[in-house]
């Protein structure tokens, strides 16, 4: 009888220390879940984290220079990515040597495109599409779904700013 009275008090005593053992446990980790949820869904923490991508900078994707115009004035038409969308700014260099800010432009399509010239990938190129004498400005792109798009730019003089001439869109091959 002895030894079960001793047995079940070194059983109690086990189970006493491992109950003990799992209360720390928890009063420790759930102050410590909070803390790191306070830390990292915090507003002003949430704030920083998202701006550290936010600032992200412009990247050049390709530059070409011409008379897109009609004047003796060449333009630089420079084809930037930034924030998911593809850009094109139009500047003209000043006697000075200064670049004067024309007009930019928002392409259709989130992603840079290329095409194959004199087999030279292109993603940005200047060329009379019409005939008129004036240089228009054709930069492929791709959609979200990764279909290529033809964008051909051109400089509208009534409204004195760039516009999308025409917009195409491939199609598939049918057989």
């Amino acid at each position: 009888m002895y030894s079960r009275i001793s047995r079940l008090k070194t059983f109690l005593s086990f189970k006493k220390q491992a109950l003990i053992k799992i209360g720390l446990i928890l009063c420790l980790s759930i102050p410590i879940f909070y803390a790191n949820h306070f830390f990292l869904f915090h507003p002003l923490v949430l704030k920083k984290r998202v701006q550290k991508f936010k600032n992200e900078k412009p990247k050049t994707l390709q530059t070409v220079k011409g008379s897109i115009l009609g004047d003796e004035l060449d333009i630089h038409v420079i084809k930037m990515k930034y924030r998911g969308r593809v850009y094109l700014d139009f500047l003209s260099r000043q006697e000075d040597g200064t670049f004067h800010f024309i007009d930019s432009l928002t392409l259709k399509g989130k992603h840079d495109g290329f095409f194959e010239y004199w087999n030279e990938p292109l993603s940005l190129a200047l060329l009379d599409d019409n005939g008129d004498g004036l240089l228009e400005v054709i930069a492929p792109t791709f959609d979200k779904f990764l279909k290529p798009q033809l964008n051909v730019i051109f400089y509208n003089k009534e409204k004195k700013k760039f516009q999308i001439k025409s917009f195409l869109k491939s199609k598939p091959k049918t057989q």
